[in-house]
């Protein structure tokens, strides 16, 4: 179909060392904070480990995370979208 994947990394999710997602089972493994997701945003923008950034809508605070990650993503990029 002609059509290309892109990688895409979670704010709103912790990693383990070795860049696999850590488990639901495990009480962090997702991230509420929104000053913590939008830094691992910026990280992970950086790090150019995703064309796409993902927050979860059932994560508690979803609303305030992506707030939080696009001011964070902006600033870094000196507000023109690109990181």
């Amino acid at each position: 179909m002609g059509l290309e994947g892109v990688d895409e990394a979670f704010a709103d999710r912790r990693y383990e060392p070795d860049g696999t997602l850590r488990n639901r089972k495990f009480p962090d493994a997702l991230i509420t904070d929104p000053a913590a997701a939008a830094a691992q945003a910026v990280r992970l923008a950086r790090e150019g480990k995703a064309r796409t950034l993902c927050v979860h809508g059932d994560t508690p605070g979803s609303v305030e995370i992506l707030r939080a990650c696009r001011a964070a993503l902006e600033a870094e990029s000196g507000g023109n979208g690109h990181t």
